[in-house]
């Protein structure tokens, strides 16, 4: 588990849709619990309660190689002057 902030994220393994990261929290026991948004998957389909995440990599091997990616990504961009905040 990764804490950002009050938040708390998880890489998770699922198998034939490969692995995602998942936002949620942990409660006062330790345990995550995933936060949770509504999704439409397909034109017609009805909305469904699915926790908030975004998929990484199909595999272990790909997964890891995006985080780097996006950590490379991070890192080059430095730090944000403080007048380029937008709020």
């Amino acid at each position: 588990m990764i804490k950002v902030g009050k938040s708390t994220v998880i890489a998770q393994d699922n198998k034939q849709y490969g692995f995602k990261l998942v936002e949620g929290w942990t409660n006062k026991d330790g345990e995550f619990k995933p936060n949770f948004c509504r999704r439409q998957f397909g034109k017609d389909a009805p909305e469904k309660n699915v926790p908030v995440s975004i998929g990484i990599g199909e595999n272990s091997k790909e997964a890891t190689a995006n985080l780097r990616k996006i950590a490379d990504q991070i890192e080059a961009s430095g730090p944000l002057p403080d007048d380029d905040v937008p709020f």
